[in-house]
């Protein structure tokens, strides 16, 4: 399938197992350039290694605990890599943390969701 996504630069939050790492498959399969952040380093490691064997593949890995702090920040932004991120997918395990009360995007903007 063709999305008219390629080129375009991911992040994808708990995306080193489950339904984020099938997320990122979907996503690299499409020519996106992927970043995913989780907090199990091993794992993260373990799931980039497997996103990079798909031909053309542009994979980069944040290690990120949500549920430390709502206030937190990538230690290590793929932002400064690869540029400002184009599509922010949230799946963390914890329902809690699912959804950042407030993104900024690429162009200054800021936008806030809550719900149920």
């Amino acid at each position: 399938m063709d999305l008219g996504i390629a080129g375009k630069r991911a992040l994808v939050l708990g995306g080193n197992r489950g339904i984020g790492f099938g997320i990122a498959q979907a996503l690299v399969r499409e020519g996106v350039h992927v970043a995913i952040a989780a907090r199990d380093a091993k794992r993260l490691n373990e799931a980039a290694a497997q996103l990079a064997i798909q031909p053309g593949a542009a994979v980069e890995t944040a290690e990120l605990d949500l549920a430390a702090s709502m206030n937190c920040r990538l230690s290590s932004r793929p932002d400064r890599r690869f540029g400002p991120i184009d599509i922010l997918v949230t799946t963390p395990a914890d329902r809690a943390m699912a959804a950042p009360p407030i993104v900024r995007r690429g162009n200054g903007a800021t936008a806030s969701r809550t719900w149920s």
